[in-house]
């Protein structure tokens, strides 16, 4: 038997500070909002740091983004302990392990939904920077590119106020719980991807995604009309102009099923596509930041088929709406 001096472990790492930065697009967004806005959980909008100006980090990226590094003055920041790149965060339960600083991307990308949700604008970011603490300076460890959100016509000179990101504080922490998987993470999935995707029938179709997610019926008779009747009652308290919209939305539901099978939309004109995708940018909108807000209608729409199925029809059946 070994004696106890001839012993040994391994040696774990020990943390260290680490933080992910994701400098952002347009000054102009957030010319309003002054000093730190923090969304808790070590995650804040600040400043962007100084070493992320730094010669290393600039002459890794591409023309186009060290543009936009050199002219953005403001970043999400997320700081955290950890001991490696790819270190394993203890927070996620999934089946696979993911590291500290893939979780902190998701964070930030959460963050700018959320405010997305609130306020749509040029809100938006092209990279995540992953930084590490040696000494007394900062190291850059990682470099991740993404594609930035595009705001639609009506909202580019859109700012956001610091009203405007404490309502989004109060949804992102509910965003962080959505189980994956689901009909609510669904419908997050697609308004996410919406946001970054320039062509108009994909981006109309994503946006119909996250919506037949949350309130398409789960039998698939009569979609168009169940569909539209649903997301009309649901938004009518919220959206005074739902119900009157209810035979938009099936009118609309029409070009979804075009663009889907590919026809061709050559006689759309510019007013009345930058109008429909409107109107179905705000319904998902607006019912995802209804169900956020609320936590019995969060649990409803992530929890199972049935219990939204009941909802639903309730609503329906529960209305004179003709």
């Amino acid at each position: 038997m070994l004696q106890p001096e001839y012993l040994s472990f391994p040696r774990q790492p020990e943390s260290q500070d680490w933080c992910t930065v994701a400098p952002l697009d347009s000054a102009y967004v957030l010319r309003q909002v002054n000093g730190v806005f923090a969304f808790g959980d070590g995650l804040s909008i600040q400043d962007i740091p100084g070493w992320i100006k730094e010669a290393d980090v600039v002459n890794s990226l591409d023309a186009p983004r060290k543009m936009i590094l050199q002219d953005s003055t403001k970043a999400f920041v997320a700081t955290y302990q950890a001991a490696s790149l790819g270190d394993p965060d203890p927070r996620w339960t999934g089946p696979k392990p993911r590291g500290k600083q893939d979780l902190a991307h998701e964070d930030i990308s959460f963050a700018i939904l959320s405010i997305w949700i609130v306020r749509p604008s040029q809100l938006g970011h092209r990279l995540y920077i992953d930084g590490q603490r040696i000494g007394d300076k900062w190291q850059m460890r990682g470099l991740n590119l993404c594609e930035s959100t595009l705001p639609l016509q009506r909202d580019v000179r859109v700012q956001v106020s610091r009203g405007d990101l404490e309502l989004a504080g109060q949804l992102y922490p509910a965003m962080k719980k959505i189980p994956r998987g689901g009909t609510m993470w669904t419908a997050l999935r697609a308004y996410n991807m919406a946001l970054s995707v320039q062509e108009w029938n994909l981006r109309y179709v994503l946006l119909w995604i996250g919506l037949e997610a949350l309130f398409g019926p789960a039998d698939g008779r009569k979609i168009s009309f169940r569909l539209a009747k649903r997301m009309a009652l649901f938004l009518k308290p919220t959206y005074p102009e739902a119900k009157a919209k209810f035979q938009i939305f099936k009118e609309l539901y029409s070009l979804r099923s075009k663009a889907v099978h590919g026809m061709r939309l050559q006689t759309l004109t510019a007013p009345v596509a930058d109008a429909a995708i409107e109107d179905i940018d705000d319904a998902l909108r607006i019912s995802l930041g209804v169900i956020l807000r609320d936590s019995k209608l969060t649990d409803l729409f992530a929890g199972p088929e049935k219990a939204r199925e009941q909802y639903l029809d309730e609503l329906v059946f529960g209305s004179s709406t003709s």
